[in-house]
């Protein structure tokens, strides 16, 4: 799966989260960084190469800190441009892509919860992007909310990146989804340090524990097909 991150932040460079997130994820294969604010300043858009790189990314996520409860700027005229028809033209077909937002927010996430100081959720705030993905038949996909970045500790902080790297490369949130990407990490990282003989200890304990879950997982399917036909 190919990802696309467009990112909208007038100042991109000076913005510790930005450039916590772009160290996080811009190394990953299939990952591609997309910084509006800095390709198109003037906001004038080349709609046809953006519409040619949309094509060649199976997921699109949007990128951008929370101002007054919208995108920045440079999103909005990105989505005006690129997203707007001439007489007679029509979208390119975007059935079948993934769109997520990773969105920064400087209030803490809780005021934004039911009797929340901000009234209204966030899921409410972004409707228009779900209202989007709709409207070109994509997937929506639950935003990844960032609160308060410059709050976390070091060990939050690891938990952000994580999160942040999963987003961007898998879909599924399970746990046997999530389970699976680590033992993947763990597999590149083990190749690149083949000299810790500790990371082919912890890939041997995670791979067995997935054979005992899916033998788990087995015995249950089979007990529920057995009440279900009514076997002793």
């Amino acid at each position: 799966m190919k990802t696309l991150v467009i990112v909208a932040h007038p100042d991109f460079d000076g913005s510790p989260t930005q450039n916590f997130l772009k160290a996080s994820g811009q190394l990953m294969p299939d990952v591609t960084y997309h910084v509006l604010d800095q390709l198109y300043p003037d906001y004038q858009i080349d709609v046809a190469k953006e519409r040619a790189i949309l094509a060649a990314h199976t997921q699109i996520i949007f990128q951008f800190p929370l101002y007054w409860y919208s995108a920045p700027t440079a999103l909005k005229a990105w989505l005006d441009q690129v997203l707007q028809t001439k007489d007679e033209e029509r979208l390119p077909n975007y059935t079948g892509k993934t769109l997520g937002l990773v969105v920064a927010t400087g209030t803490a996430e809780k005021q934004f919860d039911p009797g929340g100081s901000e009234q209204f959720t966030l899921a409410e705030i972004l409707r228009p992007y779900q209202a989007l993905a709709h409207k070109l038949q994509m997937t929506y996909r639950t935003p990844l909310i960032i609160s308060q970045f410059s709050y976390l500790t070091e060990i939050q902080k690891q938990r952000l990146l994580i999160q942040y790297q999963q987003y961007l490369t898998m879909t599924a949130t399970n746990f046997t989804a999530q389970t699976d990407w680590f033992v993947q990490r763990l597999v590149q990282l083990q190749q690149k340090k083949p000299d810790q003989p500790q990371l082919a200890a912890i890939l041997a304990t995670i791979t067995a524990n997935q054979e005992q879950l899916a033998d788990l997982k087995a015995t249950l399917a089979l007990m529920k097909g057995e009440i279900s036909d009514g076997s002793n």
